[in-house]
């Protein structure tokens, strides 16, 4: 048995984190929360986490591949409204959010990239995760 918290207290821990990127990949709405909703059920069959070390991590990266497989899923490209995208990236969900805040300019111009570029600067200042 490990000692890790119950499955429900990781949702509630990590949720906004994993629905923030889901979002911001995707755009708000249903294809961002059943992104989200994938990515649990796919938590709880791993569940415990056995050889894991950082659990939201470990949600964040799950989170990006189904956002690809609903990018990779849909046969051409959906517009995402702008203004909707600006809402979600906005908002500070990182933890340490004051180090990774990016000025509303910025996030303007990232609205523009293409979903697979704008996925690398989400997990970095919406989910707070260093590529090393």
């Amino acid at each position: 048995m490990t000692n890790q918290p119950l499955f429900h207290e990781i949702v509630e821990a990590h949720s906004s984190a994993v629905l923030a990127v889901c979002a911001s990949v995707l755009g708000p709405g249903p294809d961002a929360e059943d992104a989200w909703q994938e990515t649990f059920v796919s938590a709880l069959r791993a569940y415990p986490f056995d050889g894991v070390a950082n659990v939201e991590a470990w949600l964040v990266r799950v989170a990006g591949r189904r956002c690809i497989d609903v990018l990779r899923g849909r046969r051409r490209e959906q517009p995402i409204d702008d203004a909707d995208l600006l809402g979600v990236l906005g908002r500070d969900h990182a933890p340490g959010a004051d180090e990774l805040a990016l000025p509303d300019e910025v996030w303007e111009h990232v609205v523009t990239l293409t979903p697979r570029q704008r996925f690398v600067i989400v997990h970095r200042y919406v989910a707070g995760v260093e590529f090393r």
